[in-house]
């Protein structure tokens, strides 16, 4: 196994169990977004800084209606940057 793997197994175990498919989704989607940087760095000659990736990271995860239930917020639109924002300054 990689330690990545390792590291999700084990780390996944102290999450309770109502909550481990929100905690599966959130390192896939960061690791899914690390991958994506390293492509856009690789490929493209662009970077993002970290506070950059992370702020694409929440906006990633606030879109998935699964993990806003999780987090007890409200339904959004996809696309609705209106209301992210207005959301975002509330948190």
């Amino acid at each position: 196994m990689s330690y990545l793997a390792d590291w999700w197994t084990t780390s996944r175990k102290r999450v309770a169990k109502a909550d481990r498919m929100c905690f599966d989704s959130i390192v896939i989607l960061t690791s899914w977004m690390i991958w994506n940087e390293r492509n856009r760095r690789t490929f493209d000659s662009k970077i993002k800084t970290v506070p950059e990736l992370l702020a694409c990271l929440e906006e990633e995860a606030l879109s998935w209606p699964k993990f806003r239930v999780v987090l007890g917020l409200p339904g959004l639109s996809i696309g609705s940057a209106t209301d992210y924002y207005s959301l975002r300054s509330k948190m």
